[in-house]
């Protein structure tokens, strides 16, 4: 499972969504609906699968 972990945060999850680390930090730390990620040492990993289904979460909240 980790295989399929993207990189730490700073790195390939920001590159991907196209938005700065400090959004994405601040993704995994808001109250409602977080970006799951997960500690390891010093770095946050999140998985490929996680990130699709949040991403999914919030194409459904703004189509509301």
């Amino acid at each position: 499972t980790w295989g399929r972990a993207l990189s730490a945060i700073r790195s390939q999850v920001a590159d991907l969504l196209r938005v700065s680390i400090d959004t994405v930090r601040n993704y995994v730390n808001r109250k409602a609906n977080p970006l799951p990620a997960y500690k390891l040492g010093r770095e946050y990993r999140v998985l490929k699968v996680d990130l699709d289904n949040w991403l999914k979460k919030q194409k459904n909240v703004q189509e509301e």
